[in-house]
């Protein structure tokens, strides 16, 4: 049940958007340490040296409480709502609406909340379309929605107003990853980075190194982004744990990602993604009720049928007694995704095509959905969805299979920008990709292939 790439669509996207609105909610308990400048700028003191551990603990990294920071949000989202009420055509109410809005949304697993902060971004550009920020606000949750190339057009737009620095570079750095440019993306994550060593643009750059299989890189950027985050947000900190975790998800190494997703849990308890993954991680490991557990009130709570999805296939698992439930939460998914898919195909091309590959028990539909996603995000993941569903159709779609996994393959072989070692993958073939692709081989009558994908698929290791 663990499906690592789901983390490539709304919540992975998000990040890239927000910018400062991740340290919404926070609620400072102390003062943040002063930073070792003076008033001309010039360094006073040489940073300590970064410990080699993460996650941190709560007296290394100190946090607000998540009832209180979830808490504040919602007093926020309620205040906001009510100004606007009064004040209908105010950019600043609207725009600390939007970000709010889109924070608890990726936080809590909200679609209304995304769907919310779409409806008043694209008012906010109405009212001010001299402003360069409306046009970065709507490039966010046009983003949010998968609507990529749209983003990138208002990016453009508000550097025709003026707009400038991280929070274009950001927005961009986010649609450009999403379409598989990675190779741009990563440039401008590391200008990011170079301007401004804070949690949110190392960690979004680290995130990206490890999508890029540059995983030793990687993770001494997500252990230096914790010691870079003068704030007490649980946010930014669940959201970096969360990273790191999928990075060690997708190697294999369930364990590490355990222990990762149980402190974004800790930090921020209900964070729906990463209690997602925690479940995931769970059953893996052999303990699946525990992963029911989780699953059950995120399923009752979120209007994302992806938690409802996973849990049924759980359920489906745990055996007959469980068939009732499992079935009723099935329907209820499949329902939503058609919803969802109606108002937003792209965002929910992918979500939907690995639902009905599991609890949906739907393959054709799932390779058309794959074949949606893939014209939308141009990725080596969304290949590898699209040939897990080739497969999964079996014999009438053994040919296309093939031709995916031909293309699949080179899309990961391509050659990216230079790394310490110089020229690197634009994003590394993993032993998941190679032992797929043998299957796709084997299933067209190309053996000499499918024995050489295994081989690969031992090397990848």
């Amino acid at each position: 049940m663990i499906h690592p790439a789901q983390a490539g669509g709304r919540r992975a996207i998000v990040i890239g958007i927000l910018g400062g609105s991740l340290l919404l909610a926070g609620c400072r308990s102390k003062p943040a340490p002063p930073a070792p400048y003076d008033a001309g700028g010039v360094v006073l003191s040489a940073p300590a040296p970064v410990p080699t551990t993460s996650p941190l603990s709560q007296d290394a990294l100190p946090t607000t409480a998540s009832e209180i920071a979830l808490g504040n949000l919602d007093i926020q989202i309620a205040a906001h709502e009510k100004d606007l009420v009064a004040q209908p055509r105010s950019v600043r109410v609207l725009t600390a609406l939007v970000g709010a809005l889109t924070t608890r949304g990726q936080y809590l697993g909200q679609i209304a909340d995304y769907e919310r902060a779409e409806e008043l971004a694209e008012r906010l550009v109405k009212e001010a379309p001299a402003d360069s920020s409306s046009y970065l606000f709507r490039a966010g949750t046009r983003s949010t929605f998968h609507r990529f190339q749209e983003a990138l057009a208002d990016v453009a737009q508000a550097e025709k107003r003026g707009a400038s620095g991280e929070r274009v570079d950001g927005v961009r750095a986010a649609a450009l990853t999403a379409l598989g440019r990675t190779d741009e993306a990563l440039r401008l994550r590391q200008v990011m980075a170079d301007r401004r060593n804070n949690l949110v643009n190392l960690g979004s750059r680290a995130a990206l190194l490890a999508e890029l299989g540059r995983i030793d890189e990687a993770e001494k950027l997500f252990v230096e982004a914790q010691h870079h985050f003068p704030d007490v947000s649980p946010f930014p900190v669940a959201w970096l744990w969360l990273q790191q975790g999928l990075m060690w998800e997708r190697q294999g190494k369930l364990s590490r990602a355990r222990e990762l997703y149980e402190a974004a849990q800790s930090r921020l308890a209900g964070y729906a993604p990463a209690l997602a993954h925690l479940a995931g991680v769970k059953a893996a490991m052999g303990e699946r009720d525990q992963a029911i557990a989780l699953l059950r009130p995120l399923a009752g709570r979120s209007d994302d049928p992806e938690y409802a999805g996973q849990l049924a296939g759980l359920l489906r698992e745990a055996g007959p007694a469980n068939r009732a439930e499992a079935d009723a939460l099935r329907e209820r998914a499949r329902d939503r995704y058609e919803q969802l898919l109606a108002r937003h195909p792209a965002a929910f091309a992918d979500h939907a095509a690995r639902f009905f590959l599991g609890a949906g028990a739907d393959p054709p539909r799932a390779r058309s959905l794959a074949e949606q996603n893939l014209k939308v995000r141009p990725t080596v993941e969304a290949h590898r969805l699209l040939l897990e569903a080739c497969l999964a159709v079996g014999t009438p779609a053994a040919s296309a299979a093939c031709e995916v996994a031909e293309r699949a393959l080179s899309s990961c072989a391509a050659k990216g920008p230079p790394g310490d070692g110089g020229i690197v993958p634009a994003a590394r073939c993993t032993p998941h990709l190679h032992i797929l692709a043998s299957r796709a081989f084997s299933a067209c009558g190309r053996a000499d292939r499918a024995a050489a994908e295994l081989q690969a698929a031992g090397a990848a290791q």
